[in-house]
């Protein structure tokens, strides 16, 4: 009884244990590169790529770089080292840039993998890079009630995952505001899934994507 009491206690404790903070240690020794292709194997040039390292899923992440690609396609970062459980890639996203600028015809990928892929420092994702044509999915409300928003997740075909990571985002999760437009570049002709939760319990649905833009209503 006693092993069993103390067995508890520890649990009861490492539940309440703080996660690890990010820290990054100011080497510079990592590098990612590649080049971005359209379907047709042409590079294109200006499409905006964000680095990110998590912690964890549920602890913020921290910007590692960003850059845009050159006029053949092509892009080289160098990053620190540091305790990232894990590194997301967004291409062509406006995610977590806000600012960035993205080729509408193109839809996002995001790419995820672990500090087990950088071999000798660097990672290459020139195969991974190939971006799928893309239509607007736009987002709106029943009501246009300001201040009001969804958090939406998004399941494509462009997440790509390298490494065994139990992240929930094979999903693109975005942000809708009911008083504004909202939208985001998915593949076309493809399928994807949504879920969005009202009032605690949630919504599900899919939608086939042709070649056209696609409007889409939240439910209340």
């Amino acid at each position: 009884m006693k092993y069993l009491f103390l067995f508890y206690m520890y649990l009861i404790s490492t539940s309440f244990s703080c996660y690890d903070e990010f820290e990054s240690d100011g080497s510079e020794r990592n590098k990612i590169l590649g080049q971005i292709k359209n379907q047709n194997d042409q590079p294109l040039a200006a499409i905006p790529i964000t680095l990110l390292g998590y912690m964890s899923e549920s602890i913020d992440s921290k910007i590692m770089q960003h850059g845009i690609t050159d006029d053949y396609g092509r892009f080289s970062f160098i990053f620190s080292g540091s305790n990232a459980k894990y590194y997301v890639a967004f291409l062509n996203s406006k995610k977590i840039k806000t600012n960035a600028v993205i080729r509408a015809e193109y839809a996002e990928k995001t790419i995820l993998f672990g500090p087990e892929k950088l071999s000798n420092f660097q990672i290459d994702l020139t195969e991974y890079g190939n971006l799928d044509e893309g239509v607007p999915l736009e987002l709106s409300c029943t009501n246009n009630l300001s201040g009001f928003y969804y958090f939406i997740e998004i399941k494509t075909k462009s997440v790509l995952e390298l490494s065994d990571i139990l992240w929930k985002s094979k999903y693109t999760q975005i942000k809708v505001y009911c008083d504004s437009l909202n939208s985001v570049i998915v593949p076309k002709n493809s399928k994807l899934a949504l879920a969005y939760m009202v009032n605690s319990v949630y919504n599900y649905d899919t939608l086939t994507i042709k070649d056209t833009p696609v409007k889409y209503i939240l439910k209340n």
